[in-house]
């Protein structure tokens, strides 16, 4: 496993990790409780910065973003503790809502593109448009599981709030990773596959359901 650091900016390599004590990587399906955080020698300092990209190579569909570096010292040794949250976070938390929406009876997928898109993907506002934002998908309505129309109504609030709301109330998950054919970051809504012979539920694995037990390398 090696962790790749990207530039914020441009998405360029700006290095790459191969050496480390630890590496929890703890992403959720449809919370914003997604963490990481590594352990690794000083000599990575120049490099983790905050802000920038962590790219897991054997979980390649969630990146993080970092938000803290502390050097530690025990006995004489210094070791560095980096830790982060998970890339669709930092982006469905970096806008607002800037309106008052009333929808009556729209299907939940309609409501969270409609204001996906006004705040991140498709803004009145050119400059609202989240930087190097690529493809966003979200799931058909007919693969949602017991999909019901609701009325929603917000008021300036924030977008992620918002967002993991609506995909906890209607099991939706989310996942923003590196898209390396267009040097994008993709936005993917999705739902849980049925993965078991003549069943008709949904089997999402994720730690935070109880059905995976561990993302920690």
């Amino acid at each position: 496993m090696r962790l790749n650091v990207i530039d914020p900016v441009d998405l360029t390599l700006s290095g790459v990790v191969t050496q480390f004590e630890s590496v929890q990587w703890n992403y959720t399906f449809n919370t914003s409780d997604g963490t990481f955080q590594i352990d690794c020698s000083t000599e990575y300092f120049q490099l983790l910065k905050e802000g920038r990209i962590v790219e897991n190579s054997e979980v390649l569909d969630h990146a993080g973003v970092i938000k803290k570096v502390t050097i530690l010292q025990s006995n004489e040794k210094e070791s560095l503790q980096v830790s982060g949250i998970m890339l669709e976070k930092e982006i469905l938390y970096s806008r607002v809502l800037k309106a008052y929406i009333v929808y009556q009876a729209l299907y939940p997928t309609t409501v969270l593109r409609s204001i996906v898109e006004m705040s991140l993907t498709n803004p009145a506002e050119a400059s609202r448009k989240y930087l190097n934002l690529g493809n966003t998908t979200y799931p058909e309505d007919s693969l949602v599981p017991d999909m019901e129309k609701t009325d929603y109504s917000s008021n300036y609030a924030n977008l992620g709030d918002e967002v993991y709301t609506l995909l906890s109330n209607a099991d939706i998950g989310v996942k923003a990773y590196i898209n390396h054919n267009t040097n994008l970051i993709d936005l993917e809504f999705y739902t849980g596959k049925d993965r078991t012979f003549g069943s008709d539920d949904s089997i999402i694995f994720a730690t935070d359901r109880g059905t995976a037990l561990s993302t920690t390398y």
